[in-house]
Order: C-alpha cells, then structure tokens, then sequence
C-alpha cells in the first residue's frame, strides 16, 4: 500500500472523535446510565452514542474499510440505554436515529476491505463514570501493523492538577503525532520525555487493570517513586506528551491485556512521538486474534519513551517470572 499523508484519515477522526467528546462529556453532566455487559464490564448509554457517532461518519467516509469496534447491540436489548441514546443523537441533528441506531453500532464495515478500523468509543469507563480521564479512541490498522490513531481525551490530567480540557492527539506512520488542545487550539507537534534516569521515570499505570501489582513490583525494582493511575488509552497520549515515561501492564489470564482497540491508537501515537510499545518479550503487539479477539498470548507489555525500553523489559520480565514461580 502507497506511503499516505492521512490528511483524509486526521480530518474525518478529528472531527468524530470530537463530537463524540461533546456527546459523552453532555451525557456525564446530565447522568449516567450504566447496565453490566456478560464480561463484567459497564455499558453506558454514551458507549453506544459515541460509537454510533463513529461508525455512522466512518460508514460514510471509508466504506471500503472493515470495522473492529466494541460495543454490540439487538433488537430488544438494553432498551433504557437506547432510547435514551437516541435522545442524544437526535439532539445532535441525527434524525432517523431510532431507526438507525442498531445498523450504526453494529456496522463493520467491508468485509474484505485490507483497512480496518479498530473502535472503543469509551476506553475506561469506570473512570469515565467517576468523573476522570478516558478515551475515545480510532486506530487503523493495515500492512501487518497500527498506522494511524485518532484519540479524544476529555479531563485530561495536566501536572498542575487542572482537568477540564479535552486534548485530542493523532498521528500516522511517518507524519509524525500531533495534539490539540481545548476546542479552539491549533495542531502542535508532541515528543516523548528525554528522561533516561530510570529512578525518576514517571509510571503511568492502569487504575483497574493491573495484574499481580505490576507496575508497583516494577517501581520497586527500578527505584522510582512516582505512578500515575489513570483510565483507557490516555495513558498512551500522557507518553507522547512527555508528561510520562513508561506504562507497564501486565496480562491477565482471562482477558490478556485486553482487546485491540485498546492499544492499536494508543501505539502510533507514541510510536510517531519517538516511542516505543511491545511485548514484555519484546515482540509487537499480535494484534491479529481469531475468533477471540482479546489478546492473550503474551506475558504483558511495556510502552516507553523508548530510552531504556530494553532494560525495563528485563526486569519486567524477571517479575514475571517470579510471579509464575518460575
């Protein structure tokens, strides 16, 4: 496939993912919605508006394109949450939505189409339900690997403790990761830290997913004091920003570390910011599963500013090991 400037990709992902910023930002003032899905994870009525938003403007704009996305639903299913979601799109000037609403959050795209789109239009919701950081995330995928990542961060954590902006990053192999801020701000281009003292690396971890205590087993052994806990891809954008230095995750048993939409936006960002993310083996991300698309076959994986990314995969692996009793 011919090398692309993603100016069609940045302009199309952009503008959904912001206006799935304003839905799922409008829906959390007014209050929140939430059923249990059969994983055990929550289920808003802002998951099924955000990527109703996504896959309606992708449906339109990349129909050749195939569509990995989270969230399903059926006729009958969760009726509250739809109807309250139809609400909300209406609002937004989607008139036919409560005819439409299941053929968007269910489209998938091309079936042969040799893109594809991988979705989460809420990447931690348990943080977006406790009023914190989370992602809306839309990675592309083609060629064997990530090549372009849109991600819409509402409240996200700046250093001096202010929240109330969404910073919106995006990047695509080769044309570099950029960022912008608030809703007027302009594209600025981001860089990962310079940092390569491992003792004051700053720790950026996941709030709920955090197997076998690893990233504290990981502070201990490198020496570093400071862990950052946040929600959903954000934490690949506080990488790419230079706020942090490395995201340690190891993998769980029963659902690995977790599904490619997870990681697939998050990884071209940090990667184009000077990055890297793999493997606690140092392999990439498999990011093609079969019929199970979670991906678990792997010990965890390590994200960095790429300084001493391998060094922190030998000792990431050695807690792994002591944590199999091997």
């Amino acid at each position: 496939m011919e090398k692309s400037d993603f100016k069609k990709e940045i302009r199309v992902s952009v503008e959904l993912a912001r206006r799935a910023a304003h839905a799922t930002e409008a829906i959390r003032r007014g209050g929140i919605r939430s059923v249990t899905k059969k994983d055990e994870s929550p289920l808003t009525q802002a998951d099924i508006v955000s990527q109703a938003i996504i896959l309606s403007g992708l449906q339109r704009e990349f129909p050749q394109d195939r569509i990995l996305a989270e969230e399903e639903i059926r006729e009958g299913d969760l009726e509250e949450l739809r109807k309250e979601a139809c609400v909300v799109l209406e609002g937004m000037g989607l008139k036919d939505a409560r005819e439409r609403l299941e053929s968007w959050v269910n489209y998938r795209g091309a079936q042969r189409g040799s893109r594809v789109w991988m979705v989460d239009p809420i990447d931690g919701t348990k943080g977006y339900k406790a009023g914190l950081t989370y992602a809306i995330a839309l990675g592309l995928y083609y060629d064997g690997r990530p090549q372009f990542g849109c991600i819409a961060a509402p409240a996200f954590p700046w250093p001096d403790g202010s929240s109330h902006e969404t910073v919106i990053a995006y990047a695509g192999t080769g044309a570099g990761a950029f960022r912008i801020i608030g809703e007027g701000g302009r594209p600025e281009r981001v860089h990962v830290s310079d940092g390569t003292m491992l003792a004051r690396f700053r720790v950026v971890g996941s709030r709920a997913h955090d197997e076998g205590d690893t990233c504290g087993r990981f502070m201990e052994r490198a020496g570093t004091s400071t862990l950052i806990r946040m929600d959903g891809e954000a934490k690949y954008v506080m990488l790419a920003s230079g706020l942090a230095d490395v995201y340690v995750r190891g993998s769980n048993p029963r659902f690995g570390i977790g599904y490619p939409w997870d990681h697939c936006a998050g990884q071209v960002i940090l990667e184009e910011a000077g990055g890297r993310v793999t493997a606690f083996s140092g392999d990439p991300i498999p990011y093609e599963r079969g019929k199970d698309l979670r991906i678990l076959d792997l010990d965890g994986l390590v994200a960095s500013n790429g300084k001493r990314h391998d060094e922190i995969l030998e000792m990431v692996r050695a807690i792994s090991k002591e944590a199999r009793g091997s």
